[in-house]
């Protein structure tokens, strides 16, 4: 059986991520979640918001592959409410699945907080001329050590998410939102090589986000609570993993 994948795991029996590696400071998230149609709506909302949101980057699709072990320890903690969660992902941006200039990361959740490390991986990953055991291998050769030996633990690509994400930014630039929607999932833990074609059927939404550092905390409940839908837990991973897990 995998080992179970944990903060206790990545700090210490990993070594803990001190490559010269770049750490996203740590910062409050809620989610919201209402369907697709409700768009122009939510648009609405942001432009009227008491808060002043502006849109402050353009749009762009954000792709992501994600690991985890073989008996999903990672969707299980999530789905389990714990309240420290570790996952390992694949990042890149732009409209093509494939080849895959990306970022590796381990991203970290406590409760409301959450912070992820980041090292930027050298090379492309072909993902349309290659088998996953190769991918891997390539990744992980990538890697410094520390980071290697958590993909050793989390080391099967389990699914890609891809969606369009808007970026906002209130007047004071306290706090953030961003906006997540066409959602498409494909699913790879039955394919020896990456799927990129066929996706999994799942209730179009849009997800909102709202972050802001430890310092603007206070704001953030009263930014929410202006919204006319209630904040929920809302993970595009679990999402994903989810709705291609067998019933």
């Amino acid at each position: 059986m995998d080992e179970h994948v944990n903060s206790e795991m990545i700090e210490g029996r990993t070594g803990a991520l001190d490559c010269g590696v770049p750490v996203s400071g740590r910062r409050y998230e809620v989610k919201l979640n209402v369907a697709r149609g409700e768009l122009p709506r939510v648009r609405a909302w942001l432009r009227t918001h008491p808060a002043a949101f502006a849109v402050l980057y353009p749009p762009r699709r954000v792709n992501s592959l994600y690991f985890d072990t073989q008996d999903l320890s990672s969707l299980e903690e999530n789905l389990s409410g714990v309240a420290e969660r570790t996952k390992a992902r694949v990042r890149w941006y732009g409209k093509r699945l494939t080849p895959v200039k990306g970022v590796f990361e381990i991203k970290r959740k406590q409760g409301m907080v959450g912070w992820k490390h980041q090292y930027s991986l050298a090379g492309s990953l072909l993902l349309d001329r290659q088998p996953w055991s190769k991918i891997t291998t390539a990744i992980r050769r990538d890697l410094p050590e520390a980071w290697a030996r958590y993909l050793d633990v989390a080391r099967c690509p389990t699914v890609i998410t891809s969606y369009l994400r808007e970026y906002y930014q209130t007047a004071d630039e306290a706090i953030r939102a961003t906006l997540d929607f066409d959602l498409r999932v494909y699913d790879q833990r039955r394919f020896a090589r990456p799927n990129l074609r066929w996706t999994t059927p799942l209730a179009d939404r849009v997800i909102i986000e709202l972050k802001c550092s430890a310092a603007a905390h206070s704001c953030l409940c009263d930014v929410a609570s202006a919204f006319p839908v209630r904040v929920e837990r809302c993970s595009k991973f679990v999402l994903g993993l989810e709705a291609t897990r067998p019933c």
